[in-house]
Order: C-alpha cells, then structure tokens, then sequence
C-alpha cells in the first residue's frame, strides 16, 4: 500500500537541502528510484527542514535514504531525522 513519508530534520536549512541537490542530483536520482511515487515537496520548519513524498511502501522509502540520503546529511542529521509514515488509499 502507498504511503506518505514526513521527514523533519532539525538544524537543516534550505541552503543545506539546495546544496544535497545540487550536488548530488537528488532530483534526477529519485525520480528513477524504485518504489518512488512521483510526489516530493519540502520546505522550513521552526529548527529545520520537512519533506514530504510519496512511496510505494515504507520499505522502498527506507531503502532510498540508507543507500543515498544519509551519506548526503550534514555531521549527524541522519541521526536527528524524525520519519513518520501515513498509509493513503489513494493517490494520484
């Protein structure tokens, strides 16, 4: 079942998630990376950064940070990052 992934970061700002970006071509990675369904969208928080995406399941998203969001974080934002899942009945 597809779900909704919400991830805080506390300390990260937009200058830290453009340079991810940048310098990793994140955005042309997760287009093609298995399980990812279509939706990003991020943005500030008080203390930090959010992102919310859509996934076939948690276990794809999941998959997708440990091989190549947390080699991107800042020193110990991996650690920091606060991920709750939401199942959707829908999405489209």
């Amino acid at each position: 079942m597809a779900v909704l992934m919400q991830a805080k970061v506390p300390g990260m700002s937009a200058a830290d998630y453009d340079g991810m970006n940048a310098g990793m071509g994140l955005v042309d990675k997760i287009a093609s990376f298995p399980g990812f369904g279509g939706f990003h969208a991020a943005g500030p928080v008080d203390g930090g950064w959010q992102v919310f995406e859509i996934w076939e399941s948690e276990a794809a998203h999941r998959n997708w940070v440990e091989t190549v969001i947390v080699p991107t974080l800042p020193a110990g934002a991996g650690a920091a990052m606060e991920t709750t899942y939401h199942q959707l009945h829908s999405a489209g």
